[in-house]
């Protein structure tokens, strides 16, 4: 027999006690039938009470039993229960200094005051343009954060707590717009940009904000300024390297001009106005005044050049000691000079015609140039050139006129000094032929003759004078004059003498040139050379006096675009000078002044009413001085130089 004690707790909806039930074993059976229909009985109807625990994010709604909840609580419904814990979001901020637009680093000020992020979370900061910028270990993470040169744009960052809750923030960098400018201008002009007129090259930038005062567009001005062109025009022997003493002749020297340009630009020459060359470098085919023209998308300067003919004495082959003549006097310099070298012809024939040759730079006593000695013109004086004389030997040609003997050292020159460096058309050109000078004055002379050589392309040929009224050779009553002008060819042919055969001794003019300027037949500015040949001196023995034949050269301006003022004429020589300067003028001399090249008076003399004036400088050092003058029409100036 197995006793089951059932323990039922009473309940009024089953009226049921519980109780001790004693069954006997044979009849168990039965009984166990009965206490399942009662159990079933009992507890079919019976309801039991429950207990929920949830969770949610700060900001998100929890649903239970079909109504939503959004705070921290316990709550009941039906005999049930919810627990709800609501979780606090992570505190996350993001802003910036500096600014993108402007290429400056920025720097993200980063603020995490979540006690929440711990772990392995990160905060992470993305880029709106799809990829992720930077992510942090929330640990490691420290404010401000610097980034390296973000690019502009927008940026956000996520910060996701243990409870998974998370929360962003974000910004937006200045992001800009940008343009370029290219300009190009000439120098002197200018753009106005950015409230600036520009004028140098370079790149200029100017910044735009938008109504929350950020900038958000930058425009870049890129600027070129070109420079005006100019140039230069050198003419060289290219046998020589000489670009001082050139001239033209038609057998000799290898002349090449070149126009040197300070930027690239087109070079076009001319001469007379007619094209002769668009080459930066070109070989002239004759003497005259040339002009380049140096052109660029700023402008064309300009600039002359004028090559004059060469005044060279021909060398006619087997005249070694160029007499006129071939014969055994000719030997003589060829044994003197033998060994010697210089330029070479362009001919190295020894045919009997005249052939030109730049000069050596040496000279016999009789003041010929050892030029001549290089009978067969390979630029060597050797035994070789006897055979010139010998194919040669009697043979004659005549000096040209306009063959002006080479300078010698130690004797005085009858020089031509000019008034002015530059004249007009219009003006009188004057010219001054002087006899000897303070350093170098003629110990004894008697008379004179020579060849006056001039342009007669720029003067009036009705107005050419040459006279010698104011010869300190002589006054009217003992001395007698010849002139005679060749106006065509340029050429005054003209001689003074003394009738009291008494040789005079001094320095100073001795005749005066004058003639009226004419631009007619010049297109461009022109130098021109006034010079004289074929002089014999003597004294009242007949004894030949030794003197150089001058030359002298001055600028005829073909254009003049402004009024020019009444210039007084006036002449300050020689120069350079050494113990003193003398100062003539047209019409007579008020005040004279002398400064140095720093302004100072050096020398001073006024009330003075005198045409002709001698400076004692001897106290003043060598360098360049300064002479001013005043007379009743006006005043003048010249530079003159002391050299000892």
């Amino acid at each position: 027999m197995v006793i089951i004690i059932i323990n039922i707790l009473y309940s009024p909806e089953t009226r049921t006690d519980f109780f001790f039930v004693q069954l006997k074993l044979n009849t168990m059976k039965k009984y166990l039938y009965f206490l399942g229909f009662f159990l079933i009985s009992t507890f079919a109807n019976k309801s039991f009470a429950s207990k929920t625990n949830a969770s949610v994010c700060q900001g998100s709604t929890y649903t239970w039993k079909g109504q939503a909840y959004t705070q921290n609580g316990t709550f009941t419904n039906s005999g049930d229960t919810l627990v709800l814990v609501v979780n606090p979001l992570p505190f996350i901020s993001l802003s910036y200094s500096g600014n993108a637009c402007l290429g400056s680093t920025l720097t993200f000020i980063y603020s995490d005051s979540s006690s929440l992020l711990s772990g392995w979370y990160n905060d992470t900061i993305t880029s709106y343009y799809g990829i992720p910028f930077d992510s942090i270990p929330a640990s490691t993470v420290s404010s401000p954060y610097s980034f390296s040169n973000p690019n502009p744009g927008k940026y956000k960052i996520t910060a996701v707590s243990q409870a998974g809750c998370s929360y962003s923030d974000s910004i937006i960098t200045g992001k800009c717009a940008s343009s370029s400018l290219f300009d190009t201008i000439c120098q002197g002009d200018s753009v106005f940009f950015n409230n600036q007129w520009r004028y140098t090259s370079g790149s200029y930038q100017q910044q735009f904000q938008n109504g929350n005062g950020v900038v958000d567009s930058l425009s870049t001005l890129y600027l070129t300024v070109n420079s005006l062109p100019s140039v230069t025009v050198f003419c060289y022997n290219t046998s020589t390297g000489d670009t001082i003493n050139v001239c033209f002749d038609n057998n000799s020297q290898n002349l090449v001009f070149y126009a040197q340009t300070n930027i690239t630009a087109t070079v076009a020459w001319k001469l007379g106005g007619v094209s002769v060359s668009n080459s930066q470098y070109f070989a002239p085919a004759t003497s005259g005044t040339y002009t380049v023209y140096a052109t660029s998308a700023c402008g064309t300067d300009t600039a002359t050049y004028t090559l004059e003919p060469c005044l060279l004495d021909l060398i006619w082959p087997g005249d070694a000691n160029h007499d006129g003549v071939v014969d055994n006097n000719d030997l003589l310099p060829i044994g003197i000079a033998n060994g010697l070298s210089g330029l070479a012809r362009n001919s190295t024939s020894i045919a009997w015609q005249g052939y030109a040759c730049a000069d050596w730079g040496l000279q016999l006593l009789n003041g010929t140039n050892i030029k001549h000695a290089d009978c067969d013109g390979n630029g060597q004086i050797n035994n070789n050139d006897t055979l010139a004389i010998a194919q040669n030997f009697s043979l004659t040609h005549n000096k040209k006129d306009d063959e002006r003997k080479p300078s010698r050292a130690g004797i005085p020159d009858l020089q031509i000094v000019f008034f002015k460096n530059e004249f007009v058309a219009g003006d009188t050109l004057i010219a001054s032929i002087q006899l000897g000078n303070a350093q170098q004055p003629i110990a004894s002379i008697y008379g004179l003759a020579f060849t006056y050589n001039f342009d007669p392309n720029v003067l009036d040929a009705s107005t050419i004078n040459f006279n010698y009224s104011n010869s300190w050779l002589g006054a009217s009553t003992d001395k007698i004059s010849l002139v005679k002008i060749f106006n065509s060819i340029g050429k005054i042919k003209t001689a003074i003498t003394r009738t009291d055969h008494i040789n005079r001794s001094g320095q100073g003019e001795i005749a005066q040139f004058r003639a009226v300027v004419t631009t007619n037949n010049i297109s461009a500015d022109k130098m021109i050379t006034h010079f004289i040949s074929n002089l014999k001196a003597i004294d009242k023995s007949e004894n030949v006096v030794d003197v150089n034949e001058g030359t002298s050269s001055v600028k005829i301006i073909s254009n003049v675009t402004s009024i020019r003022q009444q210039e007084i004429l006036w002449w300050l020589y020689p120069s350079p000078a050494q113990n003193y300067v003398t100062i003539s003028g047209s019409e007579n001399i008020k005040d004279i002044v002398i400064l140095n090249v720093l302004g100072e008076k050096v020398y001073t003399e006024t009330n003075l009413k005198t045409q002709l004036k001698t400076v004692d400088i001897l106290n003043l050092p060598t360098g360049i001085y300064i002479a001013q003058i005043a007379t009743e029409k006006g005043r003048g100036e010249k530079r003159f130089m002391i050299m000892r």
